[in-house]
């Protein structure tokens, strides 16, 4: 194992959860109401332009890939905007890494 392996490996007992803060992305599913496209707005400005292509709209809200610590951040951001968050859903990992500089 690489110093570069041991930095991203997490125990199994951590991976998937809300003390999970790797880098690992997860799909979540945020099921909102945008009529007025004012959350797709806030999920892109969070997301940035190199991470746009993570974000997928669906029936009743949005998937994205993220890491699950920025999930309570994002809620944040769009309740701030007077956006209603009526579930989040954390369905499954996905390939790839969030990288804190783009």
């Amino acid at each position: 194992m690489t110093s570069k392996d041991s930095q991203s490996a997490i125990p199994t007992s951590i991976a998937g959860t809300f003390s999970d803060y790797s880098e690992d992305l997860y799909r979540h599913f945020f099921e909102v109401s945008d009529d007025s496209g004012i959350a797709k707005s806030v999920l892109l400005k969070y997301l940035g332009n190199q991470r746009s292509v993570l974000l997928y709209g669906v029936e009743n809200g949005y998937e994205l890939d993220i890491p699950i610590q920025c999930a309570p951040e994002l809620v944040r951001l769009l309740t701030r905007d007077n956006i209603a968050v009526y579930q989040v859903v954390r369905l499954s990992k996905s390939e790839g890494q969030w990288r804190s500089r783009p």
